[in-house]
């Protein structure tokens, strides 16, 4: 579920679930999980 957008303008995402937050999109590639 969508919860609002970061401070660069990207949708940041809630697990309705854990409510644990996530984006998709980042402003830095380091900031990606696995890099």
């Amino acid at each position: 579920m969508r919860n609002g957008k970061s401070t660069a303008g990207h949708q940041r995402y809630l697990c309705s679930h854990c409510r644990k937050t996530w984006q998709l999109q980042f402003t830095y590639t380091a900031s990606q999980p696995g890099t």
